[in-house]
């Protein structure tokens, strides 16, 4: 019986690691599961293909654990953001804030979050479960907290959430397109979208009110108001 090949062990196991998940994110956002290159993505890298297994033994394994550290991510703006001082209004506002601030440095989070919702590659349940809805209960506990000291209005929270989450998800993931070609932008190298100035696209839209339901002054949508 032949013996078994020994795996790759490469360099700098951690640093690795990461470069392999920051371009993996890129190959994905940009290809989808089917269409992202193992072998490109170690090139990419820096590393030989049988390295990267080593880190990640399936293209599925790396494509969940893309997700899982773009969750993780947004665990730490969460926390973060809501444990800064100010009113309940005020943190929901930093809570927002953060979450756009994120979505912009990295907008692939946004194309990736609608590829899978289309394309159920990963253990979606596993994700939900571990991650996604236990952040979805941590702000739907405080906003109800809020209600009933009569900070927020009545409205149903998760919906009002996912709503919020997925305008600005969509805006991230839309603007790239939906700007392109518009008077006073032009195309910068590599394609890439950009503004009069060079800045690269898409652009943070500018700061708004809460969250409809979340202000006192702004009602919430009769679909998402509570029974």
């Amino acid at each position: 019986m032949p013996a078994e090949p020994k795996r790759v062990r490469p360099r700098n196991g951690p640093a690795t690691r990461e470069r392999i998940l920051e371009e993996a994110e890129a190959a994905f956002s940009r290809s989808g599961f089917s269409g992202a290159n193992l072998a490109d993505i170690a090139r990419r890298v820096g590393i030989r293909k049988a390295s990267l297994y080593y880190h990640f033994p399936t293209k599925a394994e790396l494509y969940a654990e893309v997700h899982r550290a773009i969750l993780r991510d947004l665990q730490e703006m969460l926390l973060t953001a809501i444990q800064r001082p100010g009113t309940p209004s005020e943190q929901i506002e930093n809570l927002t804030d953060s979450f756009v601030d994120l979505i912009a440095r990295k907008p692939q989070f946004a194309i990736l979050a609608f590829r899978e919702l289309v394309d159920r590659t990963v253990d979606i349940a596993e994700l939900l479960g571990s991650h996604v809805h236990p952040m979805l209960k941590l702000v739907t506990e405080y906003v109800r907290d809020g209600q009933r000291r009569g900070v927020f209005q009545a409205f149903d929270p998760p919906a009002v959430l996912i709503g919020s989450v997925g305008m600005i998800l969509f805006y991230f993931a839309a603007a790239p397109v939906v700007l392109e070609g518009l008077p006073g932008r032009r195309r910068g190298r590599g394609g890439a979208d950009r503004d009069a100035q060079g800045r690269g696209a898409p652009p943070r839209p500018s700061r708004g009110p809460h969250p409809a339901g979340l202000s006192p002054s702004l009602p919430a949508p009769p679909s998402a108001r509570a029974p």
